[in-house]
């Protein structure tokens, strides 16, 4: 099941060529929220100041960010979405980037790189994968948080759609009834919902 099909079911047509997260923020702005550690966007005038406090792993290559402060945002993350999956079936759609990933090992934690190669070794085109395994869903949590893999989240029984995006995930609601059960779940560890209709993004 592509979600591309699921989001035409829902009224929502997707181009070949379109990027779902900005097609939804675009063209359904109010069933929209981004999932962030932050509750409100920063001002510009204090760029500067957000730019310190900003999470990529690619600053934690670089020695930018401490990785034990990275690795405190991703574990908010991870069990928000191991939460969600207890209450849904939860399929995820993934690609691999067209660049070139380096130092795979030094990316992607030890226990997790072996199903890694497997889901390199099986991809075609856009792959999905129901996720049976919480190991499963831990690794593809920690591949898209690390720039390795991109991924599109849809949980059927709440009939949501998740994307990470940048340093926030992108949450679209086809039903907006689930919405304080969601916002219940990421306050639970420390995330916040805010709606991307009233914000714009740095």
């Amino acid at each position: 099941m592509q979600i591309k099909s699921i989001l035409n079911d829902w009224g929502v047509i997707v181009p070949d060529d379109a990027y779902i997260a900005e097609l939804l923020l675009e063209s359904r702005p109010k069933q929209c929220y981004y999932m962030d550690a932050l509750p409100l966007t920063v001002d510009r005038k204090n760029a500067e100041k957000f730019y310190q406090v900003e999470m990529f792993f690619q600053r934690v290559l670089e020695g930018e960010v401490l990785k034990e402060d990275f690795l405190l945002l991703e574990m908010k993350y991870r069990k928000v979405m191991i939460k969600l999956w207890l209450y849904n079936e939860l399929i995820i759609e993934y690609t691999f980037p067209e660049r070139e990933i380096k130092n795979i090992p030094q990316i992607i934690d030890k226990p997790y790189l072996k199903r890694f190669k497997e889901l390199h070794s099986q991809y075609v085109d856009t792959s999905s994968i129901i996720i049976k395994e919480k190991m499963d869903l831990e690794l593809f949590i920690q591949s898209a948080m690390r720039d390795v893999l991109c991924t599109t989240y849809f949980l059927k029984e709440y009939e949501l759609i998740i994307i990470p995006s940048w340093s926030c995930f992108v949450v679209y609601f086809n039903d907006i009834n689930k919405f304080q059960t969601v916002k219940d779940i990421a306050f639970s560890e420390g995330l916040f919902l805010r709606p991307c209709n009233k914000t714009v993004s740095m």
